[in-house]
């Protein structure tokens, strides 16, 4: 792992366990790689979660986007790396890159963070932060911004998902990645023997456990949409596109 000019990196071998049949990284687990990463760039700053908790300050993920030039596969060793980009109104902005042993970057992420509280949840301004939050816009990656998703019309009700003990993570809600493999579970399988060009999420309201998710499936603007409700709420959306 190294830390410098606030870029943080580290290399790791993705196992087969997060894999999908196909042997090429789950949605669900790039999601838990980059969210990790980011919690490992604040540790190696001196600031793991227990310390900016117990100072009242969380991050919770919002939106992600990936643009994929080609996955992951089982066993094969990465270089994945992680920088703040900037402030944008109440979003804190990560970047991320996975590049492969030759150094070619094949992923390319960009996310919105936002902070709160830890117990009211209520949503702090990032210039509240007692810490620098860095900025590095000059660095170009091809991927859009995490833009709110928008629904499209005619979904179709695919069916339920309630919160269990295994999907909630150390905020005592459903874990970021969870919600990619409950998109997946309803898309049909031989897309996935495709190639996933790109792959964007909203999280929106936060599950507990006993919530039920009612999932819904749908396509627009080229790409195949999911979205889950706690009753009449939206918790979640995703848009997948493949090639």
């Amino acid at each position: 792992m190294r830390r410098q000019d606030g870029i943080f990196e580290k290399t790791q071998e993705i196992s087969f366990s997060q894999c999908d049949f196909t042997q090429r990284l789950k949605p669900s687990s790039l999601l838990c790689l980059t969210s990790d990463i980011a919690g490992e760039d604040y540790g190696h700053r001196g600031l793991p979660h227990d310390k900016l908790a117990e100072e009242g300050y969380v991050f919770l993920v919002s939106r992600v986007r990936f643009s994929i030039k080609r996955n992951v596969r089982a066993e094969e060793r990465i270089r994945l790396i992680t920088y703040e980009r900037k402030i944008a109104g109440p979003f804190c902005i990560r970047d991320y890159i996975l590049e492969d042993a030759a150094g070619e970057q094949i992923i390319a992420g960009r996310s919105a963070w936002i902070l709160c509280d830890p117990n009211t949840r209520r949503i702090l301004r990032p210039s509240s932060f007692p810490y620098e939050i860095q900025n590095h816009e000059d660095i170009i990656l091809p991927v859009g911004e995490p833009d709110k998703l928008r629904p499209v019309e005619n979904m179709e009700r695919i069916g339920e998902r309630r919160v269990v003990y295994s999907d909630l993570d150390g905020n005592g809600h459903v874990n970021n990645s969870v919600y990619g493999d409950m998109a997946c579970d309803v898309l049909p399988m031989e897309l996935f023997e495709g190639e996933l060009k790109e792959f964007a999420i909203n999280f929106v309201k936060e599950a507990k456990i006993g919530d039920t998710i009612t999932l819904y499936a749908g396509e627009g603007g080229g790409s195949r949409i999911v979205a889950g409700y706690i009753g009449e709420a939206l918790c979640f959306e995703c848009a997948f596109t493949f090639e």
